[in-house]
């Protein structure tokens, strides 16, 4: 039901959608130019296989699934990872991050030798499948990552031109890769927009769809009345495959 979806996909934000807009495009311009896990929020995250996941389980996105990503949770700043040599596990030395609305905090000093990189994040929330109405966090410094944001961002900028009303973009997770030198085949992320909403949580209409048919122009009248052609079966516009269903795998036990 329409109460549903506007529950479902709403952001509980009240804010006039045009001065939002503008304010947003103007931070998204000035942050590409020149923290840890929020509110206990899972953390979203691409393995090295591709494969997108969240929480402490690694718990898989469901292929098809639609994320809504909340425009005023967007982050920018600084973080910076340890590099510890071969297989041993990185851990995050410190991190400095603030809201895209305010300025980007100043780059910290090295910890230990090793420079803070750039950090971009931001709050996704699922629409469909599985995951229906789970929250999630995402934060990337990677080229890769940033590269990938820079995008989103790019397409925000666009769509504030368009109609800045809707300035939520709904996506799809996947990733693309490349083939490294040194250290095989490398993936990174990529935001597919499929479709826009506003912070209420109403979708866009498409307006392929609302336009009006164009008028037939009259028929000559036929010597004699033709047998009636079989009824055409009617044409509908097709719509964005839902996620398909899935069941999770059931969880093997912690060993001691």
């Amino acid at each position: 039901m329409a109460n549903e979806i506007t529950a479902r996909r709403s952001f509980d934000l009240a804010v006039n959608d045009e001065d939002f807009a503008e304010e947003l495009a103007g931070r998204l311009a000035k942050s590409q130019s020149s923290s840890p896990q929020i509110g206990g929020m899972p953390l979203l995250r691409m393995m090295k296989s591709g494969e997108w996941v969240f929480g402490q389980g690694d718990d898989p996105v469901q292929k098809g699934s639609e994320w809504a990503i909340n425009p005023k949770s967007i982050a920018h700043g600084f973080s910076c990872w340890s590099d510890n040599p071969g297989n041993q596990k990185n851990v995050l030395l410190g991190e400095v991050m603030t809201s895209v609305f305010a300025d980007k905090p100043a780059r910290p000093d090295d910890i230990n030798g090793i420079p803070f990189a750039e950090q971009r994040s931001f709050d996704l929330k699922c629409l469909n499948g599985d995951d229906e109405g789970k929250q999630v966090h995402y934060k990337n410094a990677s080229k890769g990552g940033l590269r990938a944001v820079d995008n989103l961002f790019t397409a925000l900028q666009v769509q504030r031109t368009k109609n800045p009303r809707y300035m939520v973009p709904i996506v799809q997770l996947s990733a693309t890769s490349y083939k490294h030198g040194t250290w095989g085949q490398i993936y990174v992320p990529v935001f597919e927009v499929v479709a826009w909403s506003n912070m209420a949580g109403e979708e866009m209409p498409d307006p392929a769809a609302a336009a009006p048919a164009a008028a037939a122009a009259p028929a000559e009248a036929p010597a004699e009345a033709p047998k009636p052609a079989p009824r055409a079966a009617p044409v509908t516009e097709p719509s964005r495959p839902a996620a398909p269903r899935r069941q999770r795998p059931v969880q093997r036990p912690v060993e001691a």
